[in-house]
């Protein structure tokens, strides 16, 4: 026989199930849509998938990664921000999508406003690469190598707008330097003419550089970020007496504004969680990213400081993009 306290005990419980949304007690009751704004295959996808397994687990639903790249990933942005605020189509966000593309494009397709940050996943550094050829070892080396230049130093970027096109003005300002940007159809063909002493230096994902450090063909000389990379002899600039030049990518879960506030809350909750995860956490740092742990609203406050801090630096350097 029950006792009278278990009996007020069930009775609250059945009560407060009662008043929770039937909405949040129904999601989800389909397969989530999560939107990957580039390309399948890459290193994107494989996060997107892993954060999508945890997702699907906690929910005990099922989550479909869909891949709609493009327009430095404006079309997939656009397509989530279009659609119906339920909670079933989603967005991996990066950092382009809340920070960049609003300050370049005259037109992105989407207005930032039309999509809510749930939580970061993952972090991207960068690094200062350059040709075997230049004679220096660290940031402060280099930044003295560069001012006694009678041309500009050459970086390669991937096009106007691009993270490393970005980071390159803000070393160029920080340093008080004078680089030119060059543009390539990729990373890789970047490095192939870094390797080859084409270019002076290069802006790249630690991924991207790392396997050519390693292997003697370029040296990494800084590290955008406020702490050493694990197991990498290499200063960051904050250390080197830079502070302000740490950046690179992000990647954010994103939805439509005005989904339910349970359901962001339920998937924030939910990607905290498996940033806590160790075959997420080591997965990622195979590709050299970092997993992130952040609420809501410190992930909306981060985004915030991303969204001054790269629009300032658009505008200072007058970049636009004109589309045709």
């Amino acid at each position: 026989m029950m006792n009278r306290r278990k009996f007020v005990t069930a009775a609250s419980c059945a009560a407060a199930a009662v008043h929770l949304p039937v909405r949040a007690q129904q999601y989800p009751s389909r397969p989530i849509r999560l939107i990957v704004p580039f390309a399948a295959g890459g290193t994107t996808d494989g996060i997107a998938r892993m954060y999508g397994e945890s997702i699907a687990r906690e929910l005990n639903g099922s989550v479909v990664v869909e891949n709609k790249p493009g327009a430095a990933a404006r079309i997939g942005a656009q397509f989530v921000a279009r659609s119906p605020a339920d909670g079933y189509t989603l967005l991996l966000a990066g950092s382009s999508i809340f920070s960049i593309n609003q300050f370049l494009f005259k037109e992105p397709g989407y207005s930032v406003a039309d999509l809510t940050p749930i939580g970061l996943l993952s972090r991207l550094p960068y690094v200062l690469t350059v040709a075997n050829r230049v004679p220096v070892k660290d940031p402060k080396e280099f930044a003295q190598w560069a001012a006694a230049q009678a041309e500009p130093v050459t970086y390669g970027h991937i096009g106007a707008g691009s993270a490393n096109h970005l980071l390159g003005v803000l070393v160029a300002q920080t340093l008080k330097i004078r680089m030119t940007g060059v543009p390539y159809k990729g990373n890789v063909p970047a490095n192939m003419d870094l390797i080859q002493g084409l270019l002076d230096s290069q802006l790249d994902a630690l991924n991207g550089s790392l396997p050519y450090h390693k292997a003697g063909r370029v040296r990494i000389v800084g590290l955008l970020e406020q702490e050493r990379w694990p197991g990498l002899d290499v200063p960051t600039f904050a250390e080197s007496g830079y502070p302000d030049l740490v950046g690179g990518s992000w990647l954010a879960l994103a939805a439509p504004t005005g989904t339910p506030a349970e359901i962001v809350d339920r998937l924030s909750e939910i990607v905290m969680q498996a940033a806590e995860e160790k075959r997420i956490q080591d997965a990622l740092f195979e590709t050299g990213q970092v997993a992130m742990k952040m609420t809501q609203a410190e992930t909306q406050a981060f985004i915030k400081s991303e969204a001054d801090r790269w629009g300032g630096l658009i505008r200072s350097a007058n970049l636009t993009i004109q589309e045709s």
